[in-house]
């Protein structure tokens, strides 16, 4: 399990905390949503700010080669992307722009979002895709002089690469102020 815990819902400052057989593997700084925390109930597309709850993962991808992820990866090129037009059929899923019958306007370039998108996992939150209730959210690498994110969760890439090789699909992660 992955505790993502935020002591000021309106601030973007969290501490994450990955267990693995109870036992904490790592714990470190991370970030959130400029705007913080939102319930699921709240949140909306482009609020900047990171939903509460537990969540699954759908998706293990990156800009780097595969490190061994226990879960499936994929390594993105160009033209993959992460569609957050709530218009679009794709809408909050991952699609190949070549792809037949695209019909967004507005989409995340994955392989260009580097070193942020260097090692990702995708967040089933949304999984309904209800139009404007927010898109692309990810647990991905935070870089120096990172202050927060658009929704996402960031955190050191060492510690997503220790994700990405020690989690399987049925890992959660716990989205939450801290008590």
């Amino acid at each position: 399990m992955i505790l993502v815990e935020v002591p000021d819902p309106e601030e973007s400052a969290a501490e994450v905390t990955y267990y693995k057989n109870g036992e904490a593997v790592f714990s470190v700084p991370g970030l959130i949503g400029r705007a913080g925390l939102a319930s699921p109930e709240e949140k909306k597309e482009g609020d900047k700010k990171t939903p509460s709850g537990t969540y699954g993962f759908v998706m293990a991808f990156g800009i780097k080669e595969d490190p061994g992820c226990a879960m499936g990866y994929r390594q993105v090129k160009d033209g993959d992307v992460w569609v957050d037009d709530p218009e679009s059929r794709f809408y909050n899923r991952f699609a190949e722009n070549q792809e037949a019958g695209k019909d967004w306007t507005s989409a995340e370039n994955l392989a260009s979002i580097s070193p942020w998108y260097d090692y990702c996992l995708a967040l089933d939150y949304n999984e309904e895709q209800v139009p404007g209730k927010g898109s692309a959210i990810f647990l991905h690498c935070l870089t120096d002089g990172d202050q927060y994110t658009s929704g996402c969760i960031s955190i050191p890439e060492e510690n997503m690469e220790t994700l990405l090789v020690s989690i399987g699909e049925h890992a959660e992660i716990v989205i939450r102020q801290a008590e």
